[in-house]
């Protein structure tokens, strides 16, 4: 909905207390360009300091068909924080490092955007206590596919409990200052607030979906080293000499540490496919890897073109992922583009304001659905994030009519402008009780009125809805009868109709 995929290609080590390079595919939102990403693990036994994370490379480009990436930040896999992050694509405006670590528990990896900031406020805490979340900031680009990877310490060789291979949940991040010059930040997770999982890709699962190794305890197991050793790396080079001199690699159980990162070292084109079954097609990533066509249908290759899937009308072509068509671009339409989708959006939300003026829709049917089915449809143009900045916007500087403060049709609807309320309230005739008053039509139309700002603020207005070029035209219209709904009327209205 979003244009946000994340999945992991690749590990480089299954053993415990070593390093692990897991080398993802991501993209970023469809509507907004990320400040940073972050990464958290699924399991908070895996833990680590800023110093224990390094990015070994960053290609950003291409798409599922098409190899056009560019290296941004390539370094050798032990390169030091110091020398992988002078890269120019790692300097920002951002007073942040291009990697922070932050503490969070796994049972939160799907929170809003509140968790979000709350694990980077962390990341900053000067007590640095080691998490199982890293945010890279970077020059991150709105819609772009990116292979990244990360190194990072697996658990240590003494933890006991089992720890499966890892998953990681990704969110795109944008950031600004608080108010009051504090300096303070506040971040907002971009696209859906729950943010993506990443999970291993199918083709590599059978060789790498394993929980981790202690490698000296099999390696003393299996009788390669003394009893005791402790050393992970010896342990790992025992195993290594015993793969190759003595065992049948090709023959050893699935799972068996033989067969793992690193004694087996794979590269990301190891699980290579030749052959698609109907529904896919060929993409020459990973060594070749079958992609579902999902909302599409497999194309011949033709001259200069490869196989590939073509989506049908409408639905979505994700840059990444093993789904070549995606869902609809603009659910309940046919848009092809975020233009066309904001252009049926207007037309469909138009006649839906002139239904409301008729009498035809309910006012509080728009009042309480509509933004929220808005933005659940509007994904490529905006999201929750943009909607909320836009909020505070809309409401102090647009929606306001200086020629008339004072109106009750304009800055609060009725509110405490309304005639004979007492204290700003209205007496409720069947209870006598003094409610606060309500103004369902003149919110119906303000939510219209936001939806139309909102598209504006995207490049695409929808002048029947809101018009930027007249902010202040009055759509409310002045109340000339009673507006009170739902059993509610003024004191006056009430004596009128006794006499």
């Amino acid at each position: 909905m979003f244009g946000v995929v994340c999945r992991i290609l690749m590990y480089s080590s299954l053993a415990l207390g070593t390093y692990n390079s897991v080398t993802f595919e991501i993209t970023t939102p469809a509507a907004t360009a990320p400040d940073g990403m972050l990464l958290c693990a699924g399991d908070d036994q895996f833990a680590f300091v800023r110093e224990d994370v390094a990015v070994t490379s960053l290609k950003e480009g291409g798409n599922i068909w098409t190899l056009d990436e560019v290296e941004r930040a390539a370094t050798a896999s032990t390169a030091a924080a110091a020398d992988w992050a002078a890269a120019p694509w790692f300097q920002t405006a951002w007073p942040v490092n291009a990697v922070e670590a932050s503490p969070s528990a796994a049972a939160d990896r799907a929170g809003a955007a509140g968790a979000a900031a709350q694990r980077l406020a962390q990341a900053q805490d000067s007590s640095r206590a080691p998490g199982n979340c890293a945010l890279i900031t970077g020059q991150w680009k709105h819609s772009q596919r990116y292979q990244l990877t990360v190194r990072l310490p697996n658990p240590p060789a003494s933890t006991s409990a089992a720890v499966n291979a890892p998953s990681f949940w990704m969110a795109p991040l944008t950031y600004a200052y608080g108010s009051g010059g504090s300096g303070a930040f506040a971040f907002a997770v971009r696209g859906s607030k729950q943010g993506a999982m990443c999970a291993l890709r199918p083709a590599a699962r059978p060789a790498l979906a394993w929980p981790l190794f202690n490698a000296c305890a099999w390696a003393s197991a299996q009788g390669l080293v003394a009893a005791g050793t402790a050393d992970v790396e010896v342990c790992l080079d025992a195993i290594r000499a015993a793969a190759v001199s003595t065992l049948n690699l090709t023959a050893a159980t699935p799972g068996s540490p033989l067969t793992l990162p690193p004694v087996r070292a794979y590269a990301l084109d190891a699980f290579g496919q030749a052959v698609c079954p109907a529904g896919s097609a060929l993409s020459p990533r990973l060594g070749g890897e079958c992609i579902l066509c999902g909302n599409g249908s497999r194309a011949a290759p033709t001259a200069g073109a490869p196989e590939h899937c073509g989506c049908f009308p409408g639905f979505v072509a994700p840059l990444a992922g093993g789904v070549a068509c995606g869902g609809a671009l603009l659910p309940g339409g046919n848009a092809s583009d975020a233009r066309a989708a904001a252009q049926q959006l207007c037309v469909q939300l138009s006649a839906h304001g002139a239904a409301v003026a008729e009498g035809r829709l309910a006012n509080r049917v728009v009042q309480r659905l509509y933004l929220r089915a808005f933005l659940r449809r509007a994904g490529w143009l905006l999201d929750e994030a943009e909607s909320a900045a836009a909020n505070a916007t809309f409401w102090r500087d647009v929606d306001s009519d200086g020629r008339a403060p004072a109106s009750p049709t304009r800055r609060h609807g009725i509110a405490l402008g309304c005639n004979r309320c007492r204290e700003g309230r209205f007496t409720d005739i069947y209870t006598g009780r003094q409610v606060e008053p309500r103004d369902d039509r003149f919110q119906a139309v303000r939510t219209f009125r936001f939806i139309g700002f909102l598209l504006a603020r995207t490049g695409q207005p929808c002048p029947a809805l809101w018009d930027p070029e007249d902010p202040e035209r009055d759509d409310y219209g002045r109340h000339d009868r009673v507006v009170c709904q739902g059993g509610f009327q003024m004191a006056a209205a009430a004596a009128a109709a006794a006499s």
